[in-house]
């Protein structure tokens, strides 16, 4: 059981992440500053130094907490009994509403495309939805879920880079992030609806 003292100081590193993925999403992390961070997130800056040393060391952990809820959707996914696609469709409506209503998600992927991968990541999150994607499509084909003229590494490469595109497209148009768009673009490309 947390201390009221442990429980504040989690809360305090929350709406600090929360604070840094608003700006850096807004202004990108070289505009940004730890001082304008914590005015944003309403703490002080000592408050806001005891969790983190620098923006660097802030922005690492917004990408660790964008990446880590991005693969919380996939663990909690892939642990249904569901077919192989349509896991996939599931998990392409889960991250599109991911990426429309979270900040720190949305943060966390332009960070990487910014930055690249930090250290404290170990894993590039679009080298992993591909072969996420290609092994889903994989399983779906075993499972005889996919057409026979539908090629998985075509459908793979198609998916990602449909969704890829779709993410930084509603940097600027989040009308991009429309599920009914998703489910006639599955529609075009399998001939199961994306249920």
């Amino acid at each position: 059981m947390m201390s009221k003292r442990q429980e504040r100081a989690v809360r305090t590193r929350e709406v600090v992440l929360r604070a840094a993925a608003e700006t850096f999403e807004r202004d990108g992390v070289n505009a940004t500053s730890l001082a304008w961070i914590s005015e944003v997130a309403e703490v002080s800056k000592g408050a806001l130094y005891f969790h983190f040393d620098s923006k660097d060391e802030l922005a690492e952990a917004v990408c660790a907490e964008g990446h880590g809820r991005m693969s919380s959707l996939v663990r909690d996914c892939c642990r249904t009994g569901a077919p192989a696609l349509e896991k996939l469709a599931k998990l392409c409506r889960d991250l599109v509403r991911a990426v429309r209503g979270d900040v720190v998600v949305r943060a966390a992927l332009s960070l990487v495309r910014e930055r690249g991968v930090p250290r404290a990541l170990h894993v590039d999150p679009y080298r992993n939805w591909c072969r996420l994607v290609h092994r889903l499509l994989s399983r779906a084909r075993a499972e005889g879920g996919l057409g026979g003229g539908v090629d998985v590494d075509t459908s793979t490469a198609l998916l990602v880079s449909a969704a890829m595109g779709v993410e930084v497209l509603s940097r600027r148009d989040p009308s991009w992030l429309d599920e009914e768009l998703l489910g006639r673009v599955w529609e075009t490309v399998f001939p199961a609806p994306l249920s």
